[in-house]
């Protein structure tokens, strides 16, 4: 079964990024700050205290009048934060390099936890296996995108 554009976007947090609320308020200019999108989930979905949240995942409380852009890697944190408030049930890390994997640890290994509590799932895409098995309760291998590509007969 394929999932909707619609479903997905009800569902799924795409973390590190403020997940299009940019697009929602692009018009008037105004970029909304941590704290208005985490309250802003809590409204429709008053399933956890804004306090809780921020204890979850460990916001620093003088970053929350920020925008996500401008909180270096706690806006994966953020992000994350963000998406719980909204009641997503999936979240997708960017692809991750080794050295991404291995400065965001904590981070992750805080994400993935909240996530599990929620019965939730997390994706973590990377090329290396070894960095991120510790973090995962299991892998899928997607494999060499070149056996995607169709064969061209000249």
């Amino acid at each position: 079964m394929m999932a909707s554009s619609s479903l997905l976007r009800k569902n799924v947090c795409y973390i590190g990024d403020d997940n299009d609320y940019r697009k929602k308020y692009f018009w008037n200019k105004k970029t909304k700050t941590i704290r208005q999108l985490i309250q802003d989930g809590l409204f429709s979905n008053p399933s956890h205290s804004f306090d809780e949240i921020v204890e979850l995942f460990r916001l620093t409380p003088e970053r929350l009048d920020r925008p996500i852009h401008s909180i270096s890697t706690e806006r994966y944190s953020a992000s994350a934060a963000i998406g719980f408030a909204c009641g997503k049930q999936v979240y997708c890390f960017p692809w991750l390099n080794d050295y991404w994997v291995e400065r965001l640890t904590l981070r992750i290994e805080n994400i993935i936890g909240n996530v599990k509590k929620i019965g939730g799932i997390v994706i973590l895409p990377t090329s290396r296996e070894q960095y991120v098995q510790h973090l995962v309760d299991q892998m899928v291998e997607i494999g060499n995108t070149k056996k995607f590509l169709p064969d061209l007969e000249l």
